[in-house]
Parts: structure tokens; sequence; C-alpha cells
């Protein structure tokens, strides 16, 4: 793909304004997501005029992967990948995301996904307690975020700050649950 892409979240509310058809297909793979990412890019692929939706969620304990697209005479390209969370074998970690491992029909597949998604599927394997402490230093740090970015007047900052206090909260009402 090339192109810009944007981002949006459930904290900022923007993914409502997707085309209809493609929010359907969203809500519909992913409406109880705890955690869901999209990110739309400008795609140079003349069939998909719109461009590319990429959908990442985990919702209770499936993950969700999502590719969708608008075609020229109005109808959708799709292809949704859902697995068990305890299906992945590996999460790592580098400066632009995560790489989840999951089964394929071939053996192991990867699949890049943004930092968020990758750090609540890989929560998924912490105990009630630790889940739950670690949500309070979670939220205690986007906290700290969102002040710097105000007092920086740092938009993007604030807004991370108010997304990991999200995630924080989320993570800490699991532990809770659990425990």
């Amino acid at each position: 793909m090339h192109g810009i892409t944007h981002s949006v979240t459930i904290a900022d509310r923007t993914w409502d304004d997707l085309p209809a058809e493609i929010h359907s297909r969203v809500m519909a793979a992913t409406g109880q997501a705890q955690t869901r990412r999209i990110e739309h890019s400008d795609a140079s692929d003349a069939d998909l005029p719109q461009g590319i939706w990429t959908v990442d969620a985990v919702a209770g304990d499936r993950f969700v992967h999502q590719i969708l697209g608008l075609r020229g005479d109005g109808s959708v390209f799709e292809e949704t990948r859902t697995f068990l969370t305890d299906e992945i074998a590996e999460v790592s970690f580098d400066s632009d995301g995560a790489t989840v491992v999951v089964p394929g029909p071939s053996g192991a597949e990867s699949i890049r996904v943004p930092d968020s998604i990758g750090r609540a599927v890989n929560r998924r394997n912490e105990t009630g307690l630790e889940r739950a402490a670690k949500g309070i230093g979670q939220g205690i740090a986007g906290r700290l975020k969102e002040v710097a970015g105000e007092f920086l007047d740092d938009p993007d900052l604030e807004e991370a700050g108010i997304v990991q206090q999200l995630e924080g909260r989320i993570r800490r009402a699991e532990g809770d649950d659990q425990t």
C-alpha cells in the first residue's frame, strides 16, 4: 500500500464516520471489541478507489484482523480472519508496532498490528492481579503523558495519553473480573 495512513481509535470516535458499507462490516466483526484500531491507507489500486481500511481488534478471547475496501461499483472487498487469543504463538514489538504470529493454512503466519493491539493480545496471558496492577500503572503513565501533552501543547501526545488511560482502565477492569 502506498499513500497516507490515518489511524482512528475508539477514543476519538471518528470511526463512526466510515463509509456505511465499511462501518457495518467493522461493527459486525468487532462490535464487542475492548480494543480496536482502524487504519486507512490511500491505495494505488484502481479497483479500490477509496483506499483500504485495516482493522485490528481484541474482543474477549478473540483477535480479529480485517482488510476492507470499497470497489468502484460500490461493493465491498473483505478479508476477515479471527483467532482465539490462545492460538497466538508469539507477540513481538519493535519501534513500528507489533507482530502477532498466528496459525495459517501452511504453518505460522505473521500479521503486523499497531502496538496497542499487540499489547492487548499479549496481556491475555496475565493473571488477574497482574493485569489489574499493570492497568493501574498504565493509567497513571497515560495521565502523565496527557498532562505533558497539555503542557507542551502537543495534541498527539495528549491523545496518546488519553488512549493509554483508556487501555489501562480496560486492563484493570479485566484484572478485577478475574480476581
